[in-house]
């Protein structure tokens, strides 16, 4: 017994060594940096030290063993889908001017709800339905656009920037670790971010609370936890903070004896622990609720799954929810036919064959009823939102292999031809256009019209022949277009014979 308490004592003391032997090489490293070293490294820290990367170096990977790619690269390649230091100073350049992705979208869509903080809910949501209709918002921009509305005043005008600008301080260290920017470099491109930072907020817990709602504004984008990221960010921050007096503006944050600034130049709403807080509207909790169903399906409860397509039911007026019905319908079908279908005898019958023909018609058939329906939350959407263009293609697609040629007809010329140039020139409308001529032909055959006829089928084929040259979307199949052109060529010939024998006809009379 004697000899474990001394081994646990020894222990113990060897531990109690090497840690202030350690804080003596740690504090001893810190005060190397200049004081505009050090706020790039505590300002980016958060997210630098949750990858497990130094908090005492400028570097935040000096030792990276040779021939190895550094945990930073992987990070800026992967995460940022960045690959160069060219690509990492626009990147630094794009946030500087607004024009990061996140930034960007976080500005617009605050322009778009100005004013609404303090009206009733109802309000709210007529605005914001609104918008979403007329735009086709995804759902992770409507639900970001109820956390903008109701944490506008927590936010100020600052909104986001403590997260963002924190971020990309984090990005620049990185790109050190990289070796794609010496330490120079890295921190002459810091300096107006840091800056920034320095002058916005009042302390290191006004800063720490508006990192962790920028972190929870991620979190909304992406369908993930908000709260979970939230209070990750804020214990993040908050391991540099120290107690201080209430009474001293000039507050000392971290145990390095470091003095926050507490400019707060914008006069925004200083924010303290308390306000670490975001409560949504019921409203916005389903929509977050749908943003997580579509992005992570298998987090979702059979209770929360019932009140997504309950919610889903009451919101179909717009577009995005409409389209995601339509899916969701379409699938299924398929589903209940394609069982169908696998059930019938192998090899298939002539009587079986008729019967799977059948059934996929009837399919198409339904699949057209659901676009019907959803094609009045379209008409007046943005005609230049890419799931407007996907939505028709896919419903005239649809129109066209359930038979109803004439409700084609009607879509290519009222929507589809309306496209702008740059679509007009896919292989999808080429295609389309072909479809759209294939039946114009089809109709003047059946009337006896086989001059008409023909000059349908020669245009059909020379657009045919074009898409073989354009980018395609893929709304139409390699091989279902190689049917359509062999069907072509066959009503060419009937053409040829008809106008052959009526050229005769002509003759003998």
């Amino acid at each position: 017994m004697k000899k474990l308490i001394f081994a646990l004592l020894f222990t113990f003391a060897c531990t109690a060594i090497f840690a202030i032997a350690y804080t003596a090489k740690w504090n001893e490293e810190w005060e190397k940096l200049t004081e505009e070293e050090q706020w790039f490294c505590l300002l980016s820290e958060p997210l630098t030290e949750r990858n497990a990367l130094s908090i005492i170096s400028v570097n935040p990977e000096p030792f990276v063993p040779e021939g190895k790619q550094s945990h930073s690269q992987g990070i800026l390649e992967n995460s940022w889908q960045c690959f160069s230091k060219e690509e990492l100073i626009a990147t630094a350049e794009e946030f500087w001017n607004g024009e990061e992705k996140v930034i960007a979208e976080y500005n617009f869509l605050k322009s778009k709800v100005a004013g609404l903080q303090a009206s009733p809910a109802s309000k709210v949501t007529a605005a914001i339905e609104k918008l979403a209709a007329e735009e086709i918002l995804d759902f992770s921009s409507i639900a970001r656009l109820y956390y903008i509305v109701e944490m506008q005043d927590i936010l100020g005008e600052n909104g986001l920037l403590a997260w963002n600008y924190g971020k990309l301080l984090a990005g620049l260290r990185w790109g050190i670790g990289a070796g794609w920017l010496t330490e120079a470099e890295a921190l002459d491109l810091a300096k107006p971010f840091i800056d920034f930072l320095l002058n916005a907020f009042d302390s290191w817990e006004d800063y720490a609370v508006h990192y962790a709602f920028g972190r929870a504004y991620y979190a909304l984008q992406y369908g993930l936890n908000y709260t979970k990221y939230f209070n990750e960010a804020l214990e993040d921050v908050r391991l540099y903070d120290i107690e201080v007096e209430e009474d001293e503006k000039d507050k000392i944050f971290t145990f390095h004896g470091i003095k926050f600034p507490g400019l707060n130049v914008n006069g925004n709403r200083i924010l303290t622990y308390s306000d670490a807080v975001y409560k949504p509207s019921k409203e916005a909790e389903l929509w977050m609720l749908t943003v997580r169903q579509t992005r992570h399906p298998g987090d979702v409860t059979d209770l929360e799954y019932a009140s997504y397509l309950n919610f889903l039911k009451k919101k179909k007026h717009l577009p995005r929810v409409a389209y995601n019905l339509v899916q969701m319908q379409r699938d299924n079908e398929w589903t209940k036919t394609n069982a169908q279908i696998d059930s019938l005898p192998k090899p298939l019958s002539d009587a079986d064959l008729e019967k799977r023909n059948r059934l996929v018609s009837n399919t198409y058939k339904k699949d057209l009823k659901f676009y019907d329906e959803a094609n009045a939350s379209f008409k007046k959407a943005d005609k230049y939102n890419p799931l407007y263009i996907q939505f028709y293609m896919e419903y005239a697609v649809t129109s066209f292999q359930a038979g109803d040629y004439k409700k084609y007809c009607s879509l290519f010329t009222d929507v589809l031809s309306g496209f702008e140039e740059e679509i007009q020139q896919t292989a999808d409308i080429k295609n389309f256009t072909c479809l759209y001529y294939l039946t114009l032909a089809e109709r003047e055959m059946k009337a006896r019209n086989y001059e008409d006829c023909y000059k349908y089928v020669v245009k059909a084929l020379d657009y045919l022949n074009d898409a073989k040259t354009a980018f395609s979307m893929d709304f139409l199949k390699t091989e279902q277009m190689g049917a359509i052109r062999s069907a072509l060529f066959d009503m060419l010939k009937d053409c040829e014979d008809n106008l052959a024998k009526e050229n005769r006809r002509r003759q003998t009379e």
